[in-house]
């Protein structure tokens, strides 16, 4: 009798673990390069987040939508899951190839940031995916805003 007592309680807990899972908190992005810009432009970026549940779990799935001064550079996916700890801060890396016409599109504005030392407007947009406990699993969707210094990316 006791043990089933014991399960439920396990049980109750564990799917309140579950249910209670909070959205990652976008801290900022940095390390933003873009290389073979004549052939297939690559860019790569580190986007940073904060965990801020009381239970660690891992990052199944991302999808992200880059957008560059409110221009769409192209979008990524998770490559490989990702293990987050609690309250803790963490990294995803964000990898995608584009093509020279998304490149070109926000060339204008890169050049008028470069020239005023201005920041360019960058937007993620998509969904990430939490799992804990081999059970459960919570999609969120985000859409973040920050901005770069073109200056910053030239120089990498």
């Amino acid at each position: 009798m006791r043990s089933h007592h014991l399960l439920a309680i396990l049980s109750a807990g564990l799917l309140f673990a579950g249910c209670a899972t909070q959205e990652p908190a976008y801290k900022g992005i940095d390390h933003f390069t873009v290389s073979n810009v004549l052939k297939e432009p690559r860019v790569d970026m580190d986007m940073h987040l904060y965990n801020p549940n009381p239970i660690g779990g891992t990052i199944r799935a991302l999808e992200v939508q880059v957008m560059v001064d409110n221009k769409v550079l192209g979008t990524a996916q998770l490559d490989e899951k990702v293990r987050v700890r609690k309250q803790s801060e963490f990294t995803m890396p964000v990898s995608f190839t584009t093509d020279i016409g998304s490149m070109g599109s926000i060339l204008s504005s890169g050049l008028k940031a470069f020239i005023g030392d201005d920041t360019m407007p960058v937007g993620l947009t998509g969904s990430i995916t939490v799992q804990k406990f081999f059970i459960f699993r919570k999609t969120f969707s985000f859409d973040y805003s920050d901005g770069l210094k073109a200056r910053e990316i030239l120089q990498k």
